[in-house]
């Protein structure tokens, strides 16, 4: 992928960390009205915060690549 097709790719990471905080926003809600139990929402927040981190990483490398160094 060249330079100028990563800085587009990297508007995905982006929208998928908006996800990621939509789906956490939804978990609160959920609990808030007892549809889930503390422990799964804790265990869906772990995972959130793994995948937050693993999309991070990726825009980190992306923007890298596209800077050049």
């Amino acid at each position: 992928m060249d330079r100028e097709h990563l800085g587009d790719y990297l508007h995905h990471p982006s929208m998928a960390n908006g996800s990621v905080a939509e789906l956490e926003t939804h978990l609160l809600i959920a609990l808030r009205l007892s549809l889930v139990g503390e422990a799964d929402v804790s265990h869906a927040f772990e995972l959130t915060a793994e995948v937050s981190k693993m999309l991070a990483g990726l825009t980190k490398s992306l923007r890298q690549r596209v800077s050049g160094t």
